[in-house]
């Protein structure tokens, strides 16, 4: 085969690649699990800008957009421009948003590889990319930092192409990327401070050598600050927080975190580690820190001579930092970042030890080492998919059993909405009997219905007695969903050290109950502390 036929073949790879994520990110849309908290809330924020837009023109949308609640500016613009084009105001529009910056993510990311190390290492991370389950389970969540990363990303590769963007023109670009990076996702703040420390260090040296100081520092300096302060700007005397406030908030939210859990607790790298080896399984787990840790110790020797090699060893080291730093709130989320940074490294590392292969035989071992990472994690994705399309599994148990209609959903922020169209989602006794009143007869309860977090909503009445009906001998039927997955215990810090400990039981089903059973389990007796019902029935 020519040199030719084999990089046509690799693009080909490549691109069955790609349409493999599209078809996951946007695939059975209508039917996935959607987070009624912060991601409903980031869409409420786009839906509310994308009114002003058409109510109070352009200077109400940059009013509306600079003072979201989230500190998500860059986000809350973006998909209220793409809301007034026509994106469905609903979970699957927001689907749709956040698995086109997913897929651009990752082409650009693939693109740097490309570049870098040649097409057997971009085919290399497409595999990583694709047989992660940690990648899966948060592109199909959603979420900010899936913009965030595009822009620090696009920062990166504009370093990484031709070395320290030190030109007026390519700084100024390289500054408004990192600025939109954190106006998109304020999670990632430590790696464009990262980067840009790393810039300061590459223009002071230009300007020693030089002798002078160029046009890149002030107009890199400028760019940083030019958007939210031409925001702020344009809507300084219309009644609005500011920027600053809206971040301020994020870090009391993250303060009363910090309080809420056990002085003890600060699980540092371990944390990253327990999520990596949770999602992934620990041979996908350890496959990704050895093959990294092979190029970052390859790479690290010729770092003074090659400033083109530095983001590749900053955005791993500064998301690890961030996501291990003791004293702040660990996420999945948090993690995210780190991840992606790592895997584009562990591919090169793969790469590398690949090409100690002579002739035919290299090939043949990427093309294995590939396949060996989509099938080791196979099932493990499955059942994510299976738990973010819950909603299947439920309208079928309800069926089966001779009822219709999506179940009443008891809970603030959890169980996630399982079902294609609007759901009946209660938190008191009062709103339990209306509801069945209406005609519906099933209910979907969590072992975490009556979770309350400040960091995503204000205090809510809820009175519905779950524990009582969960310990009771109310017959049930088991179904999967987010809330038993790999993923929940991730989603909060507080959750996860409760699990840790063994004060919260998990993982725990969902559980759907007949409105007669659960309204009988709810007024009867108080039971013990030990569940008398230990698996599904329908009695």
């Amino acid at each position: 085969m020519t040199a030719s036929a084999r990089r046509a073949l690799l693009a080909a790879a490549l691109l069955l690649a790609a349409a493999w994520w599209a078809l996951r990110l946007w695939g059975d849309l209508p039917g996935r699990a959607f987070d009624p908290s912060d991601p409903a809330a980031q869409l409420a924020q786009a839906q509310s800008a994308a009114a002003r837009l058409e109510s109070d023109g352009v200077r109400g949308w940059m009013a509306d957009v600079i003072s979201d609640p989230g500190a998500k500016p860059a986000q809350a613009g973006q998909m209220s421009l793409a809301l007034s084009l026509g994106l469905p105001p609903s979970p699957s529009g927001y689907a749709i948003f956040c698995g086109f910056w997913t897929l651009l993510l990752f082409s650009v990311i693939e693109a740097a590889v490309w570049r870098a190390r040649g097409p057997g290492a971009g085919l290399l991370f497409a595999a990583f990319s694709l047989g992660s389950n940690a990648l899966l389970g948060q592109a199909l969540y959603g979420g900010h930092s899936w913009p965030g990363q595009v822009f620090l990303w696009l920062a990166a590769s504009l370093w990484l192409s031709q070395g320290p963007p030190l030109s007026w023109r390519r700084a100024a670009a390289f500054g408004i990327f990192l600025s939109l990076s954190v106006l998109a996702s304020y999670h990632m703040a430590p790696l464009a401070a990262a980067l840009a420390a790393a810039w300061t260090a590459a223009y002071a040296e230009d300007c020693v050598r030089r002798r002078k100081a160029g046009a890149a520092g002030p107009l890199f300096a400028l760019a940083l600050v030019a958007l939210p302060a031409l925001f702020e700007a344009a809507t300084w005397t219309l009644a609005k927080p500011h920027y600053w406030q809206t971040l301020l908030w994020q870090a009391q939210d993250a303060a009363v975190a910090a309080r809420a859990i056990a002085p003890g607790f600060r699980p540092g790298w371990s944390y990253f580690w327990d999520f990596l080896r949770s999602a992934e399984g620990p041979v996908f787990a350890l496959a990704v820190l050895i093959l990294a840790l092979v190029e970052a110790g390859a790479l690290a020797p010729g770092v003074a001579r090659d400033p083109r090699r530095w983001p590749w060893l900053i955005l791993p080291a500064a998301g690890l930092t961030f996501a291990c730093a003791p004293g702040l709130v660990k996420l999945g989320r948090v993690c995210l970042p780190a991840l992606v940074a790592l895997l584009p490294l562990a591919a090169m590392g793969a790469d590398r030890l690949a090409s100690r292969i002579t002739g035919r035989s290299r090939a043949a071992a990427v093309a294995a080492f590939c396949v060996v990472l989509l099938w080791a994690g196979a099932a493990r994705r499955e059942r994510t998919w299976r738990a973010f399309h819950a909603g299947r599994d439920i309208e079928a148990a309800i069926e089966s059993r001779g009822g219709a209609g999506p179940p009443i959903v008891i809970g603030l922020s959890l169980p996630f909405a399982y079902g294609p169209g609007p759901e009946v989602r209660v938190q008191t006794m009062a709103g339990l009997r209306q509801a069945v009143r209406q005609g519906r007869d099933w209910l979907l309860v969590s072992d975490l219905s009556a979770w309350w977090w400040l960091g995503f909503m204000g205090r809510r009445k809820f009175d519905i007695p779950v524990v009582r009906v969960l310990t009771s001998r109310a017959p049930y039927v088991e179904v999967p969903g987010v809330e038993s997955s790999w993923m929940q215990p991730f989603t909060n810090e507080v959750q996860y050290e409760l699990i840790r400990t063994g004060r919260l039981p998990f993982p725990v089903p969902n559980r759907l109950y007949r409105a007669r059973d659960f309204l009988a389990a709810a007024q009867g007796p108080r039971p013990g502390t030990a569940r008398s019902n230990t698996g599904p029935g329908d009695r």
